[in-house]
């Protein structure tokens, strides 16, 4: 389970956004659905959001605009009491899409220049020639490090300079 990418999670969202809106049910249904035409603001912001993100490439930008447009249209069609009541709903779909990977990976110091070496696959990058008589050892996901001064297993860290 350790494997598994956080951002698997956010498939259980939906589940809990309907679940929190179905609990909401006998207040949204005494509640007046008053059109209005202020939605128009979230669902135009929406819509230049998703111009931006499919000319920038940027899937956050996407993802941003998709909450726009759906905020927008609630609004327009249930009004701003019901959108207030199902608010918390709303926001907690935010937590649904992935922060993008300039974000992420100086949140969670995991540049690439700085993270682990996860597999046998990411050792052959330095040159052998350079640390001769170092023996790496793949022991399930850790590694340890032999024949060297240092020997540590989980992390393979500057035993050999990386190219």
């Amino acid at each position: 389970m350790k494997d598994v990418p956080l951002s698997t999670t956010c498939y259980l969202i939906p589940f809990i956004v309907f679940y929190l809106i179905w609990e909401k049910r006998n207040r949204l249904v005494n509640l007046p659905s008053v059109s209005s035409w202020w939605g128009m603001l979230p669902f135009g912001a929406g819509i230049v959001f998703f111009w931006l993100g499919e000319l920038g490439g940027e899937y956050l930008t996407l993802y941003i605009s998709f909450w726009l447009v759906m905020v927008g249209l609630c609004w327009m069609h249930l009004g701003w009491e019901k959108l207030k009541a199902i608010g918390f709903a709303f926001i907690l779909i935010l937590t649904m899409f992935p922060l993008p990977s300039f974000l992420y990976n100086k949140i969670s110091d995991k540049s690439p220049e700085k993270r682990e070496c996860q597999n046998v696959t990411d050792v052959p990058k330095a040159s052998p020639k350079a640390s001769p008589g170092i023996l790496y050892l793949k022991e399930g996901s850790r590694f340890k490090v032999q024949g060297s001064k240092r020997q540590e297993a989980g992390r393979l860290e500057s035993a050999w300079k990386m190219e």
